[in-house]
């Protein structure tokens, strides 16, 4: 009978820790009120936890923007068109900016456990996306600019 007793204490602890552990996993999207556009940057800070077996991300996503343009021969054009934008983080206390960008629908970040980083999300410049786009012409600038926003995350304890 003591044998069973310690049986049971024994799976009620692992029980335990494993629903915390998934609760961490699969918590809400901690960031989910971060979000901008190609109209400027935006800084925001993030505090990780730890996430067991896994890393800690975040995902971004972002949707078209209307982009104005003249055509080879002077028309005025418009098309949908996603912007290039430069996700820089660093750690507190590194020297070190890690950077990458998302010039399509998504992109996401690793980051360490138990850490601070400072992220920051930059539209890119308009000849930068003459560069990108040089069949379409001259770019006039965004009619309605494309958005990003912070899609989920994981491990991940704080935004703001």
């Amino acid at each position: 009978m003591k044998k069973a007793g310690k049986q049971l204490i024994v799976v009620i602890l692992i029980l335990t820790l494993s629903l915390s552990l998934a609760l961490n996993v699969f918590a809400g999207n901690a960031c989910k009120q971060i979000s901008g556009s190609s109209n400027g940057s935006c800084t925001f800070t993030v505090e990780t936890g730890n996430v067991f077996l896994l890393s800690e991300k975040i995902t971004f996503d972002q949707d078209k923007g209307v982009l104005g343009y003249r055509n080879w021969v002077h028309d005025y054009q418009t098309k949908k068109a996603y912007d290039s934008f430069t996700i820089s983080y660093q750690k507190k206390g590194s020297s070190e900016i890690k950077t990458k960008t998302m010039d399509g629908g998504s992109c996401s970040i690793k980051l360490d456990p138990y850490s601070t980083y400072t992220v920051t999300v930059t539209p890119s410049n308009a000849q930068m996306l003459q560069i990108n786009h040089w069949t379409w012409g001259s770019i006039c600038g965004w009619e309605s600019p494309a958005t990003w926003r912070v899609k989920s995350t994981r491990g991940i304890d704080l935004c703001g």
